[in-house]
């Protein structure tokens, strides 16, 4: 089948179009990652804030785990200082993994226009961040209004030192 030059550009429109009002959608929630120290000692406890803010004006259903336990129902980026990601741990595994067998609650929270969503992580029991070194951490979870857009978090670093 042989497309038209306006059947092309057409296509690439409605392609902008539809990627402009995805981008605008996710814009309507947010996801902020903070971390209480960025510098930690070696073996010392890593730990994530994870903020999900509901900035549209309608109400969104979200999972979390009923501890909030942040790394349950976000997806947690770990690289260390040469770009390469972090070995998960054998928790970080389990909770990676369909079917693997973790011990939680999961329940659904309604979050109201203006309300915000706080969990926390301890990102050293996900990721293997006993080297010493600067690690960059992110967080992506799908778009409550959209599961096929993904919310994409601010980059943080950590330093890990002896």
């Amino acid at each position: 089948m042989k497309l038209s030059s306006r059947n092309v550009v057409l296509i690439a429109v409605l392609a902008v179009v539809f990627a402009a009002v995805a981008h605008g959608q996710a814009q309507q929630v947010t996801i902020t990652i903070s971390a209480p120290q960025a510098e930690v000692k070696m073996g010392a406890p890593i730990l994530l804030h994870i903020v999900m803010t509901n900035l549209s004006q309608q109400v969104i259903y979200v999972g979390r785990d009923a501890a909030r336990h942040g790394e349950r129902y976000n997806i947690i980026s770990v690289l260390d200082s040469e770009g390469n990601a972090a070995p998960t741990t054998q928790y970080g595994k389990a909770i990676r993994y369909p079917g693997a067998e973790v011990m939680g609650s999961r329940i659904m929270v309604i979050l109201q226009p203006g309300e915000k969503l706080e969990e926390d992580s301890t990102i050293s029991d996900v990721f293997d961040m006993k080297s010493v070194g600067t690690y960059k951490v992110s967080v992506t979870r799908p778009y409550p209004l959209d599961g096929n857009v993904t919310l994409k978090s601010n980059e943080i670093s950590i330093t890990v030192t002896n």
